[in-house]
């Protein structure tokens, strides 16, 4: 393997990185560092961070070129919003703990992804900033929609977790929305600078990813340590999740008559999902079940394993042509 390789896998290898950081916790790191980031309340300001990124990044006349495909835009939000939160129900029906139960319901409920499904798509030789407007569109509409979806697939459960819409969609506004905003904001004014960086903002995005997901297992660790066999069970359950929104959604998209380059948005988009907003989500009210988390970050590293085959697969169709 050599460096190219290598940097262009940087975070995957940054994942089992945290991964193993975490779960080792060498000098006692993750009952100082965890705690502190909690305390910082580093999760917002992390989810804030990603949107004013995105909105850096953000071509707003591309966007407008992307709108022309309005039916494939809501064909990818219905999978984020009908058919992933009934999948979730299902599977979380049979989950052996309320914890996977609940950790089911969060992923089945937020919105698509921001940084790895715009990447993918186009890399699969899909329409990037068609990618980019499904996901703007999916983290506003969640604000609405994460309320509701969540009460009723968690009450299903036997879980009395009142959620304050109102409260809920003002935070998630607060924390999506209006740094999605300042971001397109900032955009020309700091173009000179972001011409002159070495890289682009979604790999600052990813980096913070990166933090998410150690916060993640720090919270989780003991679940993943103490009970082994759930985790199991929960890797088996996520992977049947997002493996029935692959094969649903691609069939659709077959059945559609969407060729190459009109759906890898679509399929990127509509199978992949934030862990940001689930972490969020699962600290802010469901703080005491830990295996929630586990379940969380064990679908978004799932997904982009998962996902990394697809691109590939569809990368080479697309160069055949």
């Amino acid at each position: 393997m050599n460096f190219r390789h290598l940097r262009e896998q940087w975070f995957l290898i940054g994942m089992a990185l945290v991964t193993a950081l975490a779960l080792w916790n060498p000098a006692h790191l993750v009952d100082h560092a965890g705690p502190f980031l909690q305390r910082i309340h580093a999760q917002e300001w992390g989810l804030a961070l990603i949107f004013i990124l995105s909105g850096l990044e953000l071509h707003v006349g591309h966007i407008l070129d992307a709108l022309r495909d309005w039916r494939g835009v809501c064909l990818s939000m219905l999978a984020t919003f009908l058919l992933a939160p009934l999948l979730a129900w299902g599977l979380s029906r049979v989950a052996p703990s309320q914890g996977i139960a609940i950790g089911l319901c969060i992923i089945g409920v937020v919105s698509t992804t921001q940084a790895s499904g715009i990447v993918m798509s186009g890399a699969a030789g899909g329409s990037a900033a068609h990618a980019l407007l499904i996901s703007i569109l999916s983290n506003m509409v969640c604000i609405f929609t994460i309320p509701a979806q969540l009460q009723w697939l968690t009450g299903q459960h036997a879980l009395h977790v009142e959620l304050p819409w109102l409260s809920t969609s003002l935070k998630l506004g607060a924390l999506i929305v209006l740094p999605l905003l300042a971001g397109m904001a900032l955009r020309q004014p700091l173009a000179p600078t972001l011409a002159a960086l070495p890289f682009r903002p979604s790999v600052l995005s990813r980096g913070m990813i990166l933090v998410f997901i150690f916060m993640g297992l720090c919270a989780g660790r003991a679940s993943i340590m103490d009970k082994g066999n759930q985790v199991v069970v929960a890797l088996a359950l996520v992977l049947a999740l997002h493996l029935s929104l692959v094969i649903i959604l691609w069939i659709t998209l077959r059945a559609l008559g969407r060729g190459q380059g009109r759906r890898e948005s679509i399929f990127f988009m509509g199978i992949q999902k934030t862990l940001p907003q689930a972490i969020w989500l699962q600290t802010t009210y469901f703080s005491s079940y830990g295996m929630a988390l586990v379940v969380c970050v064990l679908y978004h590293i799932s997904q982009l394993v998962v996902d990394s085959y697809f691109v590939g697969r569809l990368a080479k169709k697309q160069s055949a042509v």
